[in-house]
């Protein structure tokens, strides 16, 4: 990975006053830019684990590739889909139906009594705040359907701890997953956290270009152990 600094020698001078950086082009000391490189790195990561894809930059456009034989939880083979048709898209009921129907396929073996991670996008997110008394026509309750939405995994998991959070990387989805190294396993290395390289280009300018190591690692699970509900759009 390589980033844009300033030289270390020229740092004195552009922030000696108090202003950090070239207004031209907002050059940052190696100190703050390699923090910021730092942080792109690790949403990098993070995009792969989920998505199994990575987002590199070709002829001035974005693109988002997949890496051979290297999965996300996204798209890891051999795991259970449900599909929420168009129609049904704002109905939670009918989508409770999908995630019940793809929580009884899953094969957690032995190590059924796990905690679980449940992922949503922001739409559905706010759609499990919702009451869920008002739904079903039934008297007033506090209940809404994110607590249905827990109750009904810790029906399969031996009521251990469920969690709830949301990524803007899914769309329209819900991924259900172990939260168990037998059952699903991030294999990371040691060279996988940002680190420093040696090489840095220069030229006659105040500018530097430094590079940073990291690796992806990789992502396992055993089959049928990741649920992802698709809600249909149009």
């Amino acid at each position: 990975y390589k980033f844009r600094h300033l030289k270390q020698t020229s740092e004195k001078f552009y922030t000696s006053d108090s202003y950090i950086g070239d207004i031209n082009n907002n050059l940052l000391p190696f100190a703050q830019a390699y923090k910021l490189a730092s942080s792109e790195i690790i949403k990098l990561i993070n995009h792969f684990v989920l998505t199994g894809t990575v987002s590199i930059q070709k002829d001035g456009k974005n693109q988002k590739r997949l890496l051979p034989n290297m999965y996300g939880l996204l798209n890891m083979p051999e795991q259970i889909k449900e599909e929420v048709a168009s129609g049904d898209k704002d109905k939670m009921d009918k989508i409770f139906e999908k995630i019940e129907a793809g929580l009884s396929k899953l094969e957690l073996g032995d190590e059924f009594s796990t905690p679980m991670m449940v992922i949503v996008d922001p739409a559905t997110s706010l759609k499990l705040v919702k009451p869920y008394a008002a739904a079903q026509g039934a008297a007033s309750s506090c209940e809404k359907w994110e607590d249905v939405l827990i109750q009904t995994i810790k029906a399969i998991n031996n009521r251990e701890d469920v969690y709830i959070e949301t990524s803007n990387l899914l769309k329209h989805q819900i991924l259900i997953y172990p939260l168990n190294p037998e059952l699903i396993k991030f294999k990371p290395s040691k060279y996988m956290l940002p680190t420093p390289n040696e090489q840095v280009d220069k030229d006659s300018t105040d500018i530097a270009h430094s590079y940073i190591d990291f690796v992806l690692g990789g992502l396992l699970a055993t089959r049928k152990t990741i649920l992802q509900v698709n809600i249909k759009q149009s």
